[in-house]
């Protein structure tokens, strides 16, 4: 998925810091079936925060990743804030932290031991 006018289905938020495990979501999450947005999607010359604003918007679900990296971006809680204002915020937990306070009360999918497999159920790391 390109930047541009192509809307997403999903937004996805995390810390630069955690690139390598975001990409493994977006890559299970676009194996599904799921168009997904984050920001190795900007085009060449496009207008960052602009396009942010405009992808954040028109996502149908907001998905935060939170690490100990994520916590402390002003960014990932603000486009967690806005999934949330929205009532489409979907959280998982890269790490094993809790969530910044405004978003304990969300359930949070947990994927601190997920590797990467999308055939295994027991990979995700995920409470049944």
């Amino acid at each position: 998925m390109t930047g541009g006018d192509v809307m997403a289905d999903l937004f996805l938020s995390y810390s630069q810091k955690d690139a390598v495990r975001a990409k493994q979501v977006a890559d299970a999450l676009t194996a599904s079936g799921w168009s997904v947005w984050w920001d190795m999607n900007l085009d060449a010359g496009a207008r960052f925060r602009q396009e942010i604003a405009k992808q954040l918007q028109s996502a149908t679900c907001v998905i935060v990743l939170w690490s100990r990296a994520s916590i402390e971006s002003d960014w990932v809680v603000d486009e967690a804030e806005d999934g949330k204002r929205r009532g489409v915020l979907a959280q998982a937990l890269l790490d094993d932290i809790q969530p910044p306070h405004g978003f304990r009360s969300i359930h949070c999918a947990n994927l601190t031991d997920w590797t990467g497999n999308t055939h295994s159920p027991e990979d995700c790391g995920g409470r049944r």
